[in-house]
């Protein structure tokens, strides 16, 4: 029935433009948040990365949060609206293209227990949760491909992979590898010639490359542009990568974020390969897909330990897969049973991101005694229409009176503190970080380099979280004074004339 379709189908986009919105106004996490909110209003102020800035993303992150800015206005809000567009346009193209192959039911509940796991999960725009909802539309266009050939599916692989690399490179690059080797398989199936897997390939990697040849002209040239993205991962991933191993088999992680069944997921991978090419007559085909697809998760994460990039690529996608390629005598069975996995997995995710587990890691980086509760308004206008907990929110009417008092004044706000700064008007040093992670964001030996730029700057005011301070606490002896310590975990400090 159209009609019943449709309505649900509205429905589902209803539910996840609520979650964003309640879960994207409900609390701050200002540590990684840092990323793109700052690097969306350096670029609404006619800054260039890598250039004017040094960031260890790539710019899609920055440019969709200014452009929220000039269409929404400059509040966080604004990022929280456009999180709820992108989740309802995930939702639609998954769900469109997973319909053609198991129906209208299960295309919908894979497609809303999918997207839930990424934008909403945060309610904002976040990179990590970008790259979630483009993987997991990534997914359901493979499952169309490799059910049906088609130049318009690579071609939109192509944009999504090329939408993954322009806001993470490593993580575009790692599934730019997966989806070839994929290719490979797709072509030994089908026994073409090398000229047939050569065009296939152009059509995927066409749109990779140009947005990765815009982004080097943008950043000034490949030193620019690798020296500042790639070095510090490169130098990062020798820890990381057995640490996310091991996360991805559930063998160690945190516990908030990681499922305990993560054993079962690869189980569902194998069975994913194996239903696939049940009629291929090929048996080694199924292991080399498995072994591309676990390589391909446990690489994507680097460098963070969070398994949620993860998720709907992992659970959703082999679940279709299972329907998909169930025989019929069987068809009903499979069905019911990956309808009910998937409905756990929406109360599930709709759960977890209404007790804002994923905000709470705030509290986490800067070691705060917690989680605290999100519970009083905010005036600051930045954060208009938002709920903060009792220590953000002391955070912020501290600056926001400092701020009305002194209008003039220039204040910095330091490592993990950088999303406050367009709340409050302020720029830092031209080529300074706009996130500090030792290791990830830049390189050791630049911090000399970078505490000149700061003390040259002359700033008034600097806000310090407790924790989150590699460079600039040294540069303050004898130059700055401690005047509050505000929030139980930010101290203000201000300049000695």
């Amino acid at each position: 029935m159209p009609g019943v379709s449709v309505l649900i189908t509205v429905f589902a986009a209803l539910l996840l433009a609520w979650v964003t919105w309640t879960v994207g106004c409900t609390g701050i996490y200002l540590f990684d948040t840092s990323i793109g909110l700052s690097s969306g209003w350096m670029l609404l102020n006619g800054w260039v990365p890598h250039r004017d800035f040094s960031t260890p993303l790539m710019p899609l992150d920055g440019i969709l949060v200014a452009l929220s800015y000039v269409l929404l206005g400059v509040r966080y809000t604004s990022t929280v609206i456009a999180a709820g567009v992108l989740s309802i346009a995930t939702f639609l193209i998954v769900q469109q293209n997973m319909r053609r192959l198991v129906g209208f039911p299960i295309a919908t509940l894979a497609a809303l227990s999918g997207t839930m796991t990424t934008l909403p999960e945060f309610g904002a725009l976040f990179y990590n949760y970008m790259i979630a909802a483009a993987l997991l539309v990534y997914g359901a266009l493979a499952l169309a491909l490799i059910s049906r050939e088609g130049a318009p599916l690579r071609i939109g692989i192509g944009i999504t992979l090329a939408l993954v690399l322009a806001t993470k490179l490593h993580a575009g690059i790692a599934f730019l590898g997966l989806h070839c080797g994929l290719e490979v398989l797709l072509s030994l199936r089908g026994d073409r010639d090398v000229r047939h897997l050569a065009r296939h390939l152009l059509m995927v990697v066409s749109p990779v490359a140009a947005v990765l040849f815009a982004a080097i002209v943008w950043a000034g040239g490949p030193t620019a542009l690798f020296g500042e993205v790639l070095a510090p991962q490169i130098d990062s991933s020798r820890y990381a990568i057995r640490g996310n191993l091991l996360v991805f088999m559930g063998m160690q992680g945190r516990s908030s974020s990681i499922w305990p069944v993560s054993p079962l997921l690869m189980l569902l991978l194998l069975g994913q390969a194996a239903l696939m090419w049940r009629k291929a007559g090929t048996p080694r085909l199924p292991l080399l897909f498995t072994a591309a697809m676990l390589v391909g998760i446990a690489v994507v994460t680097l460098p963070s330990a969070d398994s949620s990039n993860a998720r709907s690529f992992a659970f959703v996608i082999p679940l279709v897969a299972i329907v998909q390629a169930a025989p019929a005598e069987h068809r009903r069975i499979a069905t019911g049973l990956v309808a009910a996995l998937l409905a756990w997995l929406l109360v599930y995710a709709t759960g977890y991101a209404l007790r804002l587990e994923r905000k709470a890691w705030d509290d986490v980086a800067f070691a705060v005694t917690g989680p605290p509760p999100a519970t009083e308004r905010v005036a600051v206008p930045f954060f208009t229409g938002m709920t903060v907990s009792a220590e953000h929110a002391a955070v912020l009417r501290k600056i926001e009176a400092l701020h009305r008092a002194k209008p003039g004044a220039r204040i910095l706000f330091g490592p993990g503190m950088e999303a406050l700064a367009p709340a409050f008007g302020q720029l830092p040093p031209r080529r300074w970080p706009n996130w500090f992670h030792r290791g990830l964001s830049y390189q050791v030996d630049a911090a000399d380099g970078y505490r000149a730029a700061f003390l040259a700057a002359r700033y008034d005011y600097v806000l310090l979280a407790d924790r989150r301070d590699p460079i600039l606490l040294p540069a303050l002896a004898g130059r700055y004074r401690a005047t509050a310590h505000i929030g139980g975990f930010t101290t203000l400090y201000q300049r000695i004339d």
